[in-house]
């Protein structure tokens, strides 16, 4: 739960930093701002599909996934 919070903390500050190199033209603070939302991005994407890639890799390896404790069995 806290890398999803982060995550969106940091898209909310890559935003911010974006808008503001809008109004400076500033470069650099664009590159940074959009490095920031590409990697909020990826967190966000990791943290939601965490729980299905493991249930796949569980599935695939032909075990059960309990879906109570999150494990493989």
């Amino acid at each position: 739960m806290a890398i999803v919070i982060s995550s969106v903390l940091l898209f909310v500050v890559s935003v911010s930093v974006l808008m503001s190199a809008a109004v400076c033209k500033n470069t650099k603070l664009k590159r940074a701002g959009l490095f920031g939302l590409l990697l909020g991005c990826v967190l966000m994407g990791s943290s939601f599909y965490g729980d299905f890639w493991q249930m796949d890799g569980c599935l695939d390896s032909g075990g059960s996934y309990n879906e109570t404790l999150k494990v493989c069995e």
